[in-house]
């Protein structure tokens, strides 16, 4: 069973539990990383996010539910291709998705996609523009977090698309400030697109 850290302690407690992970240098977690101690315990105090000891590895890790959306309009569709952290880190990103949100404590996927697009793209879209594919309704990913040195992230990932008329921007690439993180998006042709019949 894995070591699982109950909620609601404070940063010392959630620093020792880290410092367990197989790995994991709290020491210089802060350089080590894309974002900071102080930003994983704040998402640790307001998010779904449930920190845990991974069996198999021994490392730190993270669980979380996410909702991911997907921005369609004039034959393109806008992809993540990067982000450029406070202290200097590019990260790029798997670019299948427009903006990915961690869902906050008792909020929907659907409310968090929404709250996503507002807080990276500076885009207020209504919650009923959010569709869900019912085949991609949730899937489960695994992987080395691209924030967080030495800690595995687990998420639950629900994937909403947002179908527009128009583009709401002209820029083929175009940067968003996300308060401390500059989000790169870049819109290329919709692999998805269907074409309607005449």
């Amino acid at each position: 069973m894995n070591p699982v850290l109950e909620k609601g302690l404070g940063a010392d407690a959630v620093r020792a539990f880290l410092s367990r992970g197989k790995g994991m240098n709290i020491d210089t977690f802060d350089e080590d990383s894309a974002l900071t101690f102080g930003h994983l315990y704040e998402s640790y105090r307001k998010r779904e996010m449930v920190l845990f000891i991974d069996e198999k590895t021994g490392m730190a890790a993270i669980a979380r539910r996410s909702a991911q959306s997907l921005i369609h309009a004039e034959g393109m569709v806008l992809i993540e291709a990067q982000r450029t952290f406070a202290n200097g880190k590019v990260v790029p990103m798997s670019g299948d998705y427009s903006t990915k949100e961690t869902c906050l404590q008792g909020e929907s996927e659907r409310k968090a996609a929404q709250r996503g697009t507002w807080e990276e793209l500076n885009l207020y879209l209504d919650e009923d523009q959010f569709v869900q594919i019912i085949v991609e309704k949730h899937r489960f990913v695994q992987r080395m977090s691209y924030v967080y040195a030495n800690v595995l992230s687990v998420a639950s990932v629900t994937l909403f698309h947002v179908y527009l008329d128009e583009r709401p921007w002209r820029e083929e690439i175009r940067n968003h400030i996300d308060t401390d993180i500059m989000v790169t998006t870049r819109w290329i042709q919709d692999p998805f697109r269907v074409e309607k019949s005449r």
